[in-house]
């Protein structure tokens, strides 16, 4: 009996280890980040013969669009070139224009986005010499070409907002204004979340870590303001508070991170490039690319730079073809593309695709 029990443990312990010695291990991956020096970048529209500083993108899942912009550029001296009260579609290499009959006063800088047939435009300036932004804000609808009012923003500002539609949520980063008293405004980046079905605007954001950041501005031409250029990777914006002037305000290379869980502002590594102002800014998902911008002696930038926000940590990729300055940085189609503003072959309005080499 006992020899019986004993050649039982053995086979049961011998089966253990024989089924433990099946088991695979999963092998260890190690996350390799792609060369900062195998980018190129496709030149995929170019018009000759105008300028369009101060547009705002909107893409749709088949189409880009173009809104607003100075018909010269944006410097104190061309303001008498007025705003562009038109409509772009980018469509398969094809630039069109229509004029639809936007019914607000401001044509640049304007809130502008898309949400299925639906168009929403508000805000905006009607020359660079204005002092803010209006506060009407619009709908209209492609389908029956129809506009109707919303209700008016609540909020005011100068320098162009950062519009983020993605992931069922509209998060709109603006560089608000609070004005102290007639001639005096303080500048601060404020997250609001817009509900179009309520039509209605909340405040995201809490106070900023460094308050040294805050400026005190004069609301005089050409002022000193906020210029935010901000990406979003999943449920974070990170954003870079340049200035409108590129005046060294010392704030022109602070770089945070704000969650949009928590509800948080973070400081990170301070953006390495040069202190400019209108750089772009947008996300290929993985990374943030910041670049371009306008330097003090107003000579339009063409370095770039991208955060990989795991390692938290700045590379410079390859440059951009031509300097550009008031450009935007926008998504479409899973491809990461660059365009409009001001480039350094006059009178031209370039788009460019960012890819990389195999």
């Amino acid at each position: 009996m006992r020899t019986t029990l004993t050649l039982y443990l053995l086979l049961v312990a011998s089966t253990g280890y024989a089924q433990a010695g099946k088991v695979n291990m999963l092998p260890e991956v190690v996350f390799v980040p792609q060369s900062p020096d195998r980018y190129v970048w496709e030149r995929v529209w170019q018009v000759k013969g105008r300028t369009m500083p101060g547009t705002t993108i909107a893409a749709s899942d088949s189409v880009v669009y173009s809104f607003g912009g100075f018909k010269g550029n944006m410097f104190p001296r061309d303001c008498g070139y007025g705003a562009r009260r038109e409509l772009g579609r980018l469509e398969g290499g094809r630039f069109t224009r229509e004029t639809f009959g936007y019914p607000g006063p401001g044509l640049t800088t304007n809130i502008f986005f898309v949400r299925d047939s639906l168009m929403y435009i508000g805000g905006g300036r009607d020359s660079c010499l204005t002092l803010y932004a209006w506060q009407d804000f619009w709908q209209y609808n492609m389908n029956t070409h129809a506009w109707k009012r919303l209700k008016d923003l609540p909020f005011y500002y100068n320098a162009p907002p950062c519009i983020f539609p993605e992931q069922n949520r509209v998060v709109v980063l603006i560089p608000q204004l609070t004005f102290v008293d007639r001639n005096l405004a303080r500048s601060e980046p404020v997250f609001y979340e817009y509900d179009p079905s309520a039509d209605h605007w909340t405040v995201l954001s809490g106070d900023l870590p460094d308050s040294q950041i805050r400026l005190q501005l004069a609301c005089n031409p050409p002022g000193i303001n906020l210029r935010p250029a901000a990406f979003r990777i999943e449920d974070n914006i990170f954003v870079l508070l340049q200035t409108a002037g590129g005046l060294r305000t010392g704030c022109s290379n602070a770089f945070y991170k704000f969650s949009l869980k928590e509800k948080k502002w973070t400081k990170l590594p301070n953006f390495p490039g040069w202190l400019e102002t209108s750089a772009f800014a947008v996300s290929d998902g993985t990374y943030g690319l910041i670049g371009g911008g306008l330097a003090y002696s107003r000579a339009y930038r063409k370095e770039v730079y991208r955060y990989d926000p795991v390692r938290e940590k700045w590379e410079r990729i390859t440059n951009m073809p031509r300097g550009l300055a008031y450009a935007s940085g926008w998504r479409f189609k899973g491809e990461t593309y660059v365009g409009f503003g001001l480039n350094d072959k006059e009178n031209t309005v370039g788009v460019w695709k960012l890819k990389q080499k195999k």
